[in-house]
């Protein structure tokens, strides 16, 4: 009897703990809810919101797309440009003051810290400096991806937000906002390629070497004159995107070859292109444009003959950096569908592409050979409304586009 009355306590004992551990479960609505369900405080205190680097690998191995806000405003954000020798980089810095100075006004913004920095060395302290004082994040524009590693990992390892701008760069923990360098020549190398027929001599003036932007262009460009066995590449000299540098390279290239059919060439360097010939007292071959506005002048009112096109590489791309870094410093989350694969790293999906805004043609030509098959954000649009897009502005000054408060809206889920 004595058995039987121990054995139904037992029973009634288990029964009472099963009913509690359901009761515990159904209260949960899944993962995230199991924290507050539980009644031990250190299990509350593993499962509260952490910002530091270990703790959001855990989500996706990447710290900036789980970045969990500090505050709501008063951010201090440092803003390192690792290349300061052009026109472009002027206005792309001036991109970036002008959106902070917005977000300043607003008070969500403490201070924008900007360093130019020439080189390696310098850049690295200048990001140094960054985490020394302690800022909310950091946007950088890497004059070497390798080289500019171990300090992105130290600021990382800081808790501090690091976005990567205009050029690529393949670092862990962090977020690329950059221009399709790849589209970005490829379309510029289809259209050169159309132009000659599939035949002729041609020379490359590329931009910095061993950058990793100039890299991608190149290898979109080969990949497109691959196509053209009948183009020959007589020769390839960086122009380090100075249209002096670029006056120097294809004066170099006039006296080594005396037949030249076209001329591929990046950025910001067309009128220096066109300065050697003239030197040279040569007629202007096929060649790709500059953006700048001064170019587009010369070549509406000056060589009206000339056939050239031109993509720009809107400077656009550092205040659309900022404007990313901000909203994640406020707590919103990028969609997965904004993200694509890191140029650079292909099976690391931490880049948001700001895609070409136009291709520039004399005449409009939506539908031209060069136009197929890429992104259709991209608007062809013609010289005169080129012209027209920069009336009053300098002729430095280069064809630009920002990303609207909608196309923001887009690439996030709000907190």
């Amino acid at each position: 009897m004595q058995r039987k009355f121990y054995s139904l306590i037992s029973v009634m004992v288990l029964i009472v703990l099963l009913v509690s551990a359901c009761g515990g479960k159904t209260n949960t609505g899944g993962a995230g809810n199991s924290a507050t369900a539980s009644s031990d405080p250190k299990a509350s205190q593993s499962a509260a919101p952490s910002n530091s680097a270990s703790a959001t690998a855990a989500k996706t191995g990447n710290f900036a797309l789980d970045y969990v806000p500090k505050k709501k405003d008063g951010f201090t954000i440092g803003f390192s440009n690792g290349y300061f020798g052009n026109t472009w980089r002027s206005q792309y810095v001036g991109g970036v003051k002008a959106v902070g100075d917005k977000f300043k006004k607003d008070g969500v913004l403490k201070d924008v810290i900007i360093q130019n920095t020439n080189g390696v060395p310098a850049q690295i302290a200048a990001v140094e400096s960054f985490i020394n004082s302690g800022v909310d994040a950091i946007v950088l524009n890497p004059v070497s991806s390798s080289a500019l590693a171990p300090v992105v990992a130290k600021a990382v390892a800081k808790d501090i937000l690091v976005i990567i701008s205009d050029d690529p760069a393949e670092y862990p923990n962090t977020i690329n906002v950059t221009g399709d360098n790849g589209a970005f020549w490829r379309i510029q190398a289809k259209w050169i390629a159309e132009q000659l027929g599939g035949k002729g001599n041609i020379v490359q003036i590329t931009g910095i070497a061993g950058n990793s932007a100039d890299q991608l262009r190149q290898k979109e460009a080969k990949a497109v004159l691959d196509k053209y066995p009948d183009i020959k590449v007589l020769g390839s000299a960086p122009g380090g995107w100075d249209p002096t540098k670029a006056q120097q390279a294809m004066s170099n290239f006039l006296s080594a070859y005396k037949n030249i059919d076209g001329v591929l060439e990046q950025d910001v360097m067309g009128n220096g292109v066109i300065q050697a010939y003239e030197a040279a007292k040569k007629p202007l071959p096929v060649m790709t444009g500059d953006y700048t506005f001064g170019f587009l002048r010369l070549w509406k009112n000056k060589y009206s003959d000339l056939n050239t096109m031109t993509v720009p590489y809107a400077p656009g791309v550092g205040a659309n950096s900022l404007e990313v870094t901000v909203r994640l410093l406020q707590g919103y989350k990028l969609k997965p569908e904004s993200l694509v694969a890191n140029p650079l790293k292909p099976d690391l999906k931490n880049t948001i592409f700001s895609a070409a805004p136009f291709v520039v043609t004399k005449e409009a030509q939506p539908d031209a050979p060069w136009m197929k098959g890429e992104d259709s954000k991209i608007k062809a649009i013609s010289l005169d409304e080129a012209l027209k897009i920069g009336e009053g502005q300098p002729d430095s000054a280069s064809l630009d586009s920002y990303w609207t408060e909608d196309q923001l809206d887009q690439l996030f889920i709000k907190p």
